[in-house]
This record gives C-alpha cells, structure tokens and sequence, in this order.
C-alpha cells in the first residue's frame, strides 16, 4: 500500500474518533478502503455509521458504498427502505437494477432500470439496455453505480 494512502487512513480513522457522526468523511474513509481492496472494512464503516444522511441522494451513496464493498444485502435492504419512502427515486431504481443484474436477476433488473429510465431519461445506459435484451451479452465489469 502507498504510504500516502496509509496516512490518509490514519488522518480520517483520527477524525472519525472525534467525530463519529461525521458522515462526509466516514464515506471518503470507506470510499478509500475500497479502492485499497479493504472491502470488509469499508463495509463496516458504512453499517456501523451511528447514522446514514437523511436526504435520499446521501442514502443512495450509501447504498452504492455497501453494494461496492460487496455488503450488497445490506445495500438491498437501505434501498428498499429509501424506495418504501419514495416511489419516485429514479437513481435507487436504478442502483437497485445494477445491484440485480449481477445477481443475473434479469427480469427485476429490468423492472428498475425501466423504472428509473422513465423517472429521469439521463439515467438511460447503453450498455445496461444491451444486457436486458441480449441473454449472452456480458457486462464488462460490475458496476455498483448510481450515475
């Protein structure tokens, strides 16, 4: 590992100790962790929050952090709880859809996506759509993603 990442680890788990709470930078912590290939602990991180954004687009971050660090049960479920709020959430739709395909949950996959594709047209994905619609279409890599 960088020393330059391993000092950044250490300046942000010292900030978290001050202030646990701090969500912006708890989530550059396990955004860090999983770049590192620190999946467990990113996970962790984000599931021991003592507690997650209240606006829906910091949940969905959180989500999309679970689902990266392969807690993907976990982000499942926060997306269902932030969908139960809102029907309306084009970007949880759509993590949700990515979350399922690679689960090769094809037909749910597509119920979301087509959902978030209604809600906000710049959510449409090529490559997503290929996949819905080719069974022998291989995505080129998990992508955990709201954007």
């Amino acid at each position: 590992m960088d020393m330059n990442h391993e000092k950044t680890l250490k300046l942000l788990a010292k900030a978290l100790e001050i202030a646990p709470g701090d969500w912006e930078t708890r989530s550059h912590m396990a955004a860090l962790c999983i770049e590192l290939g620190r999946k467990k602990q990113a996970a962790l991180l984000i599931s021991e929050a003592p507690r997650l954004p209240d606006d829906a687009p910091g949940r969905v971050a959180a989500a999309e952090l679970l689902a990266r660090a392969d807690a993907v049960d976990a982000a499942l479920e926060l997306i269902d709880a932030l969908l139960a709020q809102n029907r309306a959430n084009a970007k949880a739709h759509l993590l949700k859809a990515k979350i399922l395909r690679d689960r090769e949950q094809r037909q749910e996959a597509r119920k979301h996506y087509h959902i978030a594709a209604v809600i906000d047209e710049s959510l449409e994905d090529r490559e997503f759509e290929d996949w819905i619609y080719d069974p022998t279409f291989e995505p080129s890599a998990p992508q955990h993603s709201a954007n």
